[in-house]
């Protein structure tokens, strides 16, 4: 609760910085480290004398911006990937296709390999762990 504090109330003051010529870039975003150490170790300070009503409210607005984080950083993962088939297609070389074509299937083999890892250190010999290999199944599929 207080790095969302801390951070949400930098983010708030650096609204509409264009440039480093900026005052407030000079002094809040690159500059100030001894005012915006102590601020942060009083945002991560304060929550432990909050009420329990304000976390649980800061629990669940947690839960809901996480889901949008999770969505947004999916759209931004899938937009890298599209710009990068793009520009190595339209170089219109055999190099730059076949480049992309190895690069996908070393992703492919990673994931797979990271899957068979994931189903022998959450599963292992003896031991009923049908909700670890639900999960990962779900993941998977």
């Amino acid at each position: 609760f207080g790095n969302f504090i801390f951070f949400g109330s930098l983010s708030l003051m650096l609204i509409n910085v264009r440039s480093r010529a900026d005052p407030r870039d000079r002094h809040i975003h690159h500059g100030g480290w001894v005012l915006k150490s102590t601020a942060w170790l009083v945002c991560n300070v304060l929550p432990f004398f909050f009420s329990n009503d304000v976390i649980t409210g800061y629990t669940w607005l947690a839960r809901v911006g996480s889901g949008v984080f999770l969505v947004v950083q999916m759209v931004i993962l899938l937009d890298f990937a599209f710009f990068w088939n793009e520009s190595w297609v339209a170089k219109e070389h055999m190099a730059w296709v076949v480049g992309l074509l190895v690069s996908t299937v070393l992703l492919y083999a990673g994931s797979i390999t990271l899957v068979v890892f994931l189903y022998k250190w959450y599963s292992p010999d003896g031991e009923e762990c049908s909700r670890n290999v639900w999960l990962i199944t779900v993941t998977l599929v």
